[in-house]
């Protein structure tokens, strides 16, 4: 059949680019992902892939210390700055011919992103969750990856990494920008 539906999840790396850091407390914000789509064949290698992805993108600010009323130190904390997005990447995957027992594949095509939630979370010694809204509330960009497809029963596992280098300018007094690795597992059928 020319269609396979297909499900992943996995972690996220992600990170705001082009953000001043004079301290050098902004780190990149670990998390997770899960997506689910369809593979469409094209022939000669080819298909083109819609899908949604439920994804966490952001920045961690580290190197915090807390302290009492009285100025005693307590420990430390990290804020993260999380976003939420409801992301839609289409992308072109070409299979490169290497046998049947492995697939390896590249992919690349445009992701637009809406956010559905915005938070700053403290986490150790300090823990809390506040809504926010400082960010644009969408994205939009091109994801550039690469991929791996193993038969495995009915259909295939699949093993994904791709890279989102977001375009559209999130904060405009500082002209950040997303970006964020996706390491992704799962199954097409």
């Amino acid at each position: 059949r020319p269609w396979h539906p297909f499900i992943t999840g996995g972690l996220t790396v992600a990170e705001f680019r082009n953000v001043p850091d004079p301290l050098g407390i902004v780190t990149s914000m670990k998390s997770g992902a899960v997506s689910g789509g369809i593979s469409l064949d094209l022939g000669m290698g080819l298909a083109i892939e819609p899908a949604v992805i439920f994804v966490a993108k952001g920045v961690s600010f580290s190197g915090f210390e807390a302290a009492d009323a009285a100025g005693n130190l307590t420990g430390k904390f990290t804020v993260l700055h999380v976003i939420n997005h409801i992301e839609f990447p289409i992308l072109l995957r070409y299979r490169i011919p290497a046998g049947e027992r492995f697939r390896p594949s590249l992919a690349l095509g445009p992701f637009v992103s809406f956010e559905h939630s915005e938070k700053f979370k403290t986490t150790g010694v300090v823990e809390e969750s506040t809504d926010a809204d400082e960010i644009a509330n969408s994205d939009k960009g091109v994801t550039v990856g690469a991929g791996l497809a193993i038969p495995f029963g009915p259909g295939q596992a699949l093993i994904d990494a791709r890279y989102d280098f977001g375009l559209a300018n999130l904060v405009p007094t500082s002209g950040a920008r997303s970006g964020a690795f996706l390491l992704m597992v799962g199954y097409r059928y």
